[in-house]
């Protein structure tokens, strides 16, 4: 049972021509005769006090199946068929609606109108202004008129919200269950699978000065980045961070980026417990995400990872951005490092790696890859639990 936005707009003549009221109606084409000139024999209703109205079913209104639309038809046809005048010429032009899935039909005679909209309609938000002609205009002005109602027309019907922007994600659900079978091996991450052209970029070390712009870089392309954000920051930065939770996903970095295998395991997971907590107590959100200050993990933080759920995300290439890299050379080693899976480790609080991801979000898109969150990574291209398990342990990721 498919739900049908209408619109429904009366002409009426000027108070001081002689012209007929009709109607323009806006309907699926099964609705509306597209024909020019007019069937033989048909006739538009008789001059009235008031003008007609052809009423079609509005966005509220539920359609029943083709015996609605043929039984409104019908009355419309009767209705202009009855009359006893002379035939006047009217002219019908079909407009594609919904990227050519369904059209609006728009009719008018060659009587001097005024277009008012149906003050009663129910449909999208707008309404059809007050169009004035000229007293006899004449037929090519009067197409010119229906196309610029069809165009408003088709403009009003569409729906405001949930027009999609890019492959679809998903579900927060899903992403959590993704998320959950890799974390529950207990070993870092470096990459996802290579089913398709989705990758993730990592943001580290913020949030800060720089942050609102690199959203604004990623947003720009419609791509969602991850942000491994550290404690001691949340009080000066908390919008900030609620905005990154909001258009990204976000991760604990710890509370102030200690090398964790140089200090003792109770402190190792206080520096993650705490900044774990005050994140949750910002953004609302669980943390499910955690990747240690340079790489380096240690076994039992691991494990005690594992038993909160929670992932060791780490990475498959290294922009060399915290390390000293020029910005052309962020640039370079962040480009060879696109490929189906992909997890790009970056920084978000200097300005050479804020120029490199102005040239390579561009360039990425070019390529027809998507950056997502590491979670809709993880969902969209599923790792292989197996080269996970051998990767483990090999170079970074434990000291």
């Amino acid at each position: 049972m498919s739900m049908m936005p209408m619109i429904t707009a009366t002409i009426t003549p000027r108070p001081s021509s002689r012209g007929m009221p009709t109607t323009i109606a806006c309907a699926p084409p099964t609705m509306m005769s597209t024909s020019r000139p007019r069937p033989a024999g048909t006739r538009l209703s008789r001059p009235t006090a008031r003008a007609s109205t052809i009423t079609a079913p509005s966005s509220t209104q539920r359609n029943d199946g083709p015996q609605n639309s043929s039984s409104t038809a019908s009355a419309a046809a009767r209705r202009i068929a009855n009359s006893r005048r002379r035939p006047i010429s009217a002219w019908c032009h079909l407009v594609p609606w919904r990227g050519g899935s369904s059209s609006i039909a728009i009719c008018i005679s060659d009587t001097a109108p005024r277009v008012t909209a149906n003050p009663t309609a129910t449909v999208a938000p707008g309404r059809l202004g007050t169009v004035p002609a000229a007293r006899r205009a004449s037929l090519p002005t009067m197409r010119r008129i229906a196309f610029a109602i069809a165009a408003a027309a088709a403009l009003i019907a569409l729906p405001t919200t949930g027009i999609a922007k890019g492959p679809a994600m998903p579900s927060e659900a899903e992403q959590q269950e993704a998320v959950a079978r890799v974390a529950a091996l207990g070993i870092p991450l470096y990459e996802a699978g290579v089913q398709g052209k989705y990758l993730a970029i990592t943001m580290d070390d913020g949030p800060g000065s720089y942050t609102e712009k690199v959203m604004d870089e990623f947003r720009k392309y419609g791509f969602r980045p991850t942000f491994f954000v550290n404690g001691k920051k949340f009080e000066q930065w908390s919008d900030t961070l609620r905005r990154e939770s909001r258009e990204g996903a976000v991760g604990d970095h710890t509370w102030s980026h200690p090398y964790l295998p140089g200090i003792p395991v109770s402190r190792q997971l206080s520096e993650v417990s705490r900044s774990m907590t005050a994140l949750t107590n910002i953004t609302g959100d669980r943390v499910q995400l955690f990747r240690p200050p340079y790489g380096s993990t240690t076994l039992p933080l691991n494990a005690w990872l594992k038993r909160k759920g929670v992932l060791n995300v780490l990475w498959s290439t290294d922009s060399r951005d915290s390390l000293g890299a020029s910005r052309e050379e962020i640039l370079s080693i962040s480009k060879a490092g696109v490929k189906p899976g992909a997890i790009i480790l970056m920084h978000e609080n200097r300005g050479q790696t804020y120029w490199a991801l102005n040239r390579l979000l561009p360039w990425i898109k070019k390529q027809g890859y998507t950056v997502v969150t590491v979670p809709e990574l993880i969902a969209l291209n599923p790792p292989d639990l197996a080269a996970v398990k051998r990767r483990a342990g090999a170079g970074v990721g434990f000291r």
